[in-house]
């Protein structure tokens, strides 16, 4: 079979009855005819980790590539990391969501305890800060990981973006609170996001 950087190469499927065998084998069949076949599949980690080198990194402005590899690093690999690729569910995207939401992110990330002992304040010290999330924070989370999946597909390594399933309501600033630097980031880094994605788009019309 096709790899997906080219080469022609074997791979197995496995089971404990010829039936499941057989069935594999001509699922495997069908997936070939329609694309490359990956004869490893990478981890979640991996795969965002060669995203960020190659795609990203080179192609986005450096305080863009910067918050993409932030919130890989912080929010999405803990969680995720060491999840295969093609085993990634609808589901479990959305808890890892529901999960950011209410989790304290000094505790999460130990804000308070890398700080000096001496001027430890909260967590660190028993005494929790309940530093939740912005709305923000979670949806760059997640357009960060469907971003990521996003670019898998195009590579050929997976079909289906399960990220992209989940519903994730773009947030609204409550009326009279002041926007911080990171809302600002995040903001930026949505509209810049979103404005590459219609001029794809609006490429693809054109040409077609």
């Amino acid at each position: 079979m096709t790899t997906p950087e080219g080469f022609r190469q074997r791979k197995f499927v496995y089971g404990k009855i010829r039936e499941i065998v057989h069935d594999k084998w001509i699922k495997l069949q069908e997936q070939a005819k329609n694309r490359p076949i990956p004869t490893t599949m990478p981890t979640i980690q991996q795969c965002l980790t060669d995203w960020l080198r190659d795609v990203v990194t080179p192609n986005l402005a450096p305080s863009t590539a910067a918050n993409y590899e932030m919130f890989t690093r912080l929010y999405i690999v803990p969680a995720l990391g060491k999840r295969r690729l093609d085993k990634l569910t609808v589901r479990e995207v959305q808890t890892w969501l529901n999960t950011i939401k209410k989790t304290c992110q000094c505790c999460k990330q130990g804000k308070d305890a890398a700080r000096p002992e001496t001027k430890r304040r909260c967590c660190a010290v028993g005494r929790c800060c309940g530093q939740l999330p912005l709305e923000w924070t979670v949806h760059q989370a997640w357009t960060v990981l469907r971003s990521g999946l996003s670019n898998a597909i195009r590579d050929g390594v997976i079909t289906r973006n399960v990220a992209a399933l989940v519903r994730v309501p773009i947030p609204r600033s409550p009326r009279g609170r002041r926007w911080t630097v990171d809302d600002l980031c995040l903001l930026i880094c949505l509209v810049r996001e979103f404005s590459a994605v219609a001029e794809r788009r609006g490429g693809h019309a054109a040409g077609g």
